[in-house]
Parts: C-alpha cells; structure tokens; sequence
C-alpha cells in the first residue's frame, strides 16, 4: 500500500515538474515582453533572449520568482520521493538524489537573491 501512494505522489509531482517550468518560463516571457523588458521574438530558434532575462523587470520579476522558487522545492520534493522509490527497486546509494538535490539547492540559490534585488545579476 505505501508504494502505491509514493507512486502516485511521485507520478503527480514529476507531472507538475515537466509541466510548471515550461508554462512558467514562456508566461514570464510574454510578460516581458509585453512589458517591453525583452524583444518579441522566437526565443527557441532566434536565440534573442535568455530566461533569466524575463525575470528582471517588472510585474515578470515578480511572476518569475513566484513560480520558480516553488519549483526548486518541489524538486527537493521530488528527489525525497524519488530516493524512497529507488529504495523499492534495490538502489541503496545516496548520490543519485543528493545530486538531484543539490540541483534544486542550485536553482534555489540562483533564484533567490533575484528575490530581493532584481538587479543583482544584471
């Protein structure tokens, strides 16, 4: 019974971490650009813009971060899951999810400080 709910938990987390970011990235996006912060382009192929750079000024400073520090700790959330769930197949090293949260420690530093200074990496 326990693995079945930690599989369900993980499939849902795992969803909104393949789903969030990307919705997240392209609205902060068209956010700064709307707001005239980034050019209108086809970031994918032009390469006219960066995703940081969406998140720097304006109401995108604020979409950004609301959206992408709770994706860092979901990560953290998805890799406590995921070790329980290594666990059920045999796995009983630790490096596989503290690399997968140190991934998330990154994003979450790197987020962060633009949390309280939107000119701190300009």
């Amino acid at each position: 019974m326990k693995g079945t709910m930690l599989g369900r938990n993980i499939s849902r987390v795992s969803l909104v971490l393949g789903i969030l970011p990307i919705v997240a990235i392209n609205a902060s996006y068209l956010i700064a650009a709307w707001e005239g912060a980034v050019p209108w382009c086809v970031p994918y192929w032009e390469s006219c813009t960066s995703i940081s750079a969406t998140g720097r000024e304006g109401f995108a400073f604020f979409f950004f971060k609301a959206t992408m520090i709770p994706v860092a700790l979901l990560t953290i959330w998805y890799w406590i899951l995921a070790q329980a769930k290594l666990a059920d197949f045999g796995y009983r090293g630790n490096a596989i999810p503290a690399l997968g949260i140190i991934a998330a420690l990154a994003l979450l530093c790197y987020t962060w400080p633009w949390a309280l200074s939107a000119t701190a990496f300009n």
